[in-house]
C-alpha cells in the first residue's frame, strides 16, 4: 500500500474497507469494484455465471491495491432466494467474522419492451424478483453481515424508466419507482446503516454491445439527442455515483442520478 493513499485525507476513506458488489461481474458493478479496489478497498464479487466471474477476477487483480475474491450465486429463484444470499454474505465475510463495510447491488435481468397485452402475473412476478425482492432480503440480511454504524451502506440501482416513461416500459417503471420505495424504507428501518440508491441513465455496458449495429445506433442516437452533455453513460462514469454513496457517510435514504440531464432533455 502506498505511503501516499495511506495518509490522503479522501483518497484513504476506503482503504482497508470490505465491500460486496452484488453484480460486480461486468458493467457498472465491474466498475465499482475496480474503483474501490484502487482505493485499497477489500472488495467481494458476485454474479451468475461462474466463467465471467473467473474473468473479471482475473482483470480486477491486475495492477490495483486491495484484495478480490469472486463467488458465483443465482439470485433468480425466489424460492431459494433468502438461502442463496446467506451464502454469498456467509462467503464474503467467512461466515460473519469478517464484516462487511459496504453492499453494492447492481445485478439485474434484462427486461425489454412488453407490450400490455402480452402481460401476465407470471411475467410480473420473475421480472421483477432481481429488480425488487432481492433488494428487499439485502435488507433483511445484509446488516447481520455489516459493521452497525453509519460508515456503513447499502447502495442499490434503478433506473428512469419511472421518471420518463416510454410505451412498453410499466415492468420497468414499476420496479424502478418500487426499489427506490424499498430504499427510504430502508433507510429508517436499519438506522444508523445507510441505505441509498443510484438512478442511471442510458450507460455503454456490454448488454449494448450484443445488440445489432442497425438496432444500436439509432438507439444510442435518441437517448444522445436527449440529454444536455449530448452523449451516453459510460460505466467508469457512472461507478463515481456509488462511490459518493459509499464515501459520503453523512448521505442516507437518498436517490443519486446520473444521466447526462437526460430529465431536462
Amino acid at each position: 500500500m502506498s505511503e501516499e493513499l495511506q495518509q490522503a485525507k479522501y483518497g484513504s476513506k476506503l482503504l482497508e474497507k470490505r465491500i460486496l458488489v452484488l453484480g460486480g461481474t461486468s458493467g457498472i458493478g465491474f466498475c465499482v469494484a475496480e474503483a474501490a479496489r484502487e482505493f485499497g478497498a477489500t472488495v467481494v464479487i458476485s454474479g451468475s455465471n461462474q466463467s465471467k466471474l473467473d474473468s473479471a477476477i482475473q482483470r480486477l487483480e491486475k495492477g490495483c491495491q486491495g484484495s478480490v475474491r469472486g463467488y458465483a450465486q443465482d439470485l433468480s429463484n425466489v424460492t431459494r432466494l433468502e438461502e442463496s444470499l446467506e451464502n454469498v454474505f456467509n462467503l464474503a465475510t467467512q461466515d460473519g467474522v469478517k464484516k462487511l463495510d459496504h453492499i453494492v447491488y447492481t445485478a439485474g435481468n434484462v427486461v425489454g419492451l412488453v407490450d400490455l397485452a402480452n402481460l401476465d402475473t407470471d411475467l410480473i412476478t420473475a421480472n421483477g424478483i432481481m429488480r425488487f425482492h432481492v433488494p428487499i432480503m439485502i435488507g433483511k440480511i445484509g446488516p447481520r453481515y455489516l459493521n452497525h454504524s453509519h460508515q456503513s451502506s447499502i447502495t442499490f440501482t434503478s433506473g428512469y424508466s419511472h421518471l420518463r416513461p416510454r410505451a412498453g416500459r410499466v415492468l420497468m417503471g414499476g420496479w424502478a419507482a418500487g426499489v427506490e420505495g424499498v430504499t427510504r424504507a430502508l433507510a429508517v428501518d436499519l438506522r444508523p446503516i445507510r441505505v441509498n440508491c443510484v438512478c442511471p441513465g442510458a450507460v455503454h455496458t456490454e448488454l449494448f454491445d450484443r445488440l445489432p449495429k442497425n438496432d444500436l445506433d439509432p438507439l444510442v442516437d435518441a437517448y444522445v439527442s436527449k440529454t444536455l452533455t449530448g452523449t451516453i453513460g459510460r460505466p467508469e462514469q457512472v461507478a463515481e455515483a456509488y462511490l459518493f454513496c459509499i464515501k459520503d457517510s453523512f448521505i442516507d435514504g437518498t436517490i443519486v442520478h446520473t444521466n447526462g440531464g437526460y430529465l431536462l432533455g
